[in-house]
């Protein structure tokens, strides 16, 4: 590569509390593979704008960027590998602050294949003159930039029709209460995340999430907040989901979440911090087809008794997917597991039933799963059931939530 000009002589520089940067570097590395077929990808983009710098991800499905305060020219625009930066700020000699200083900008000529003549072509291309600097104040590093004209921006070609304010804890939870039932399979790919819509229910509009694996459906509502009316169905993909649950667990939790949508994107922001992704382009099947209404028969039975039991006589099977026989009755519920090459269990424990005996198997595992949702902080269950071979209905202390489970044959 061959000079033809110098573009920019002046060295561009941000100035960044180390702890803000590590943090920020912490935040976007979610987007990032460690290796990837396009180097630009395995980069973080650092941009200016004079009292803040931006930090900057994407993985081409997924973006993530994260403002910290900073004094960074607003010229400042350039990419540098985002692991080993992120090693950099977290284990080179102590100090304070970070300076990071964008190396100069010359215009360079460099061969490339052109389609049209089927011959290597010299074009004009503008790249960096030398290497970007990294300075701790005691120690100095120099890293390989890539131009930031080379970094694929997840954008939004229209304009967000949606956009609505939910309490972060309320997010979390809701998000939190369904996501077990994401297809982890990628052959019916339009599974493979949370269908999120507006809805009315008993004459109250709700904001609804639904999750389904095929074998079980976890669905939760919320009262609908201001903006998401008549929101139609998005399916929000599983990465984006795990990676807002990743950064805001816990004591990060953001106080307040603005979450926009539209056709094709899905954004949340909070804090310092927007997370951008592409929806799912699929349909999501009709889940109210799959949920009984007519189940008429009605079992109440502590969540932790019936926890206790799944546990007690799964152990007679090393298969975590073994069924579990229960048969409802009277006062109590039978739990049995019989295991040819191994042997047989059984327990009872009491329950509420309003029929007469019933019998049904379940996914083990499955079962587990259902109760913690249902019934997170304690208490009764509330299942009801039609038949051996009907979805069978869970709900819990949970407010707004609805679990369905496919029975399996015993």
């Amino acid at each position: 590569m061959s000079n033809l000009a110098i573009a920019d002589r002046q060295n561009l520089e941000a100035v960044a509390a180390r702890g803000d940067l590590t943090a920020a570097l912490a935040l976007a590395i979610h987007a990032v593979e460690k290796r990837h077929s396009i180097p630009v990808l395995s980069n973080v983009l650092l941009t200016g704008h004079g009292d803040l710098l931006t930090v900057t991800s994407t993985d081409l499905d997924l973006q993530i960027s994260v403002h910290i305060p900073a004094a960074a020219d607003p010229a400042l625009s350039f990419t540098l590998p985002a692991h080993l930066l992120s090693d950099l700020v977290k284990k080179a000699p102590k100090s304070e602050y970070v300076s990071i200083i964008q190396p100069e900008l010359v215009e360079c000529e460099r061969m490339e294949w052109d389609g049209k003549s089927g011959k290597q072509i010299a074009v004009k291309v503008m790249d960096f003159e030398g290497n970007a600097t990294i300075d701790f104040e005691r120690a100095k590093y120099t890293l390989q930039p890539i131009v930031a004209a080379d970094f694929p921006h997840l954008i939004t070609e229209k304009p967000f029709t949606h956009s609505f304010d939910l309490p972060g804890v309320v997010l979390w939870d809701m998000i939190d209460s369904v996501r077990g039932a994401i297809l982890t399979e990628e052959t019916r790919y339009y599974l493979n995340g949370i269908y999120c819509h507006s809805i009315e229910v008993d004459g109250e509009m709700m904001l609804r999430m639904v999750t389904t694996d095929g074998h079980r459906l976890y669905r939760r509502d919320v009262a609908m907040p201001e903006g998401a009316a008549n929101m139609p169905g998005v399916i929000i993909p599983r990465k984006t989901i795990e990676v807002f649950q990743k950064i805001t667990k816990g004591k990060a939790c953001p106080e307040t979440v603005t979450v926009s949508t539209n056709e094709t994107r899905f954004k949340l922001a909070f804090d310092n911090i927007e997370i951008l992704s592409k929806l799912i382009d699929g349909t999501f099947p009709d889940y109210q087809r799959v949920i009984p209404s007519g189940n008429e028969f009605t079992a109440k039975v502590s969540a932790a008794s019936l926890l206790e039991a799944v546990a007690g006589v799964s152990l007679i099977s090393s298969e975590r997917g073994r069924a579990v026989k229960y048969t409802f009755g009277g006062n109590s519920v039978l739990l049995e597991v019989k295991n040819p090459d191994q042997g047989n269990a059984e327990m009872t424990i009491p329950c509420t039933f309003d029929g007469e005996s019933l019998n049904i198997g379940f996914n083990a595992a499955y079962m587990v799963e259902m109760i913690a949702e249902a019934v997170p902080t304690g208490g009764d269950i509330t299942i009801k059931l039609q038949d051996h071979a009907s979805p069978t209905l869970f709900t819990g202390s949970r407010s707004g939530w609805l679990g369905v489970l496919m029975p399996m044959r015993v």
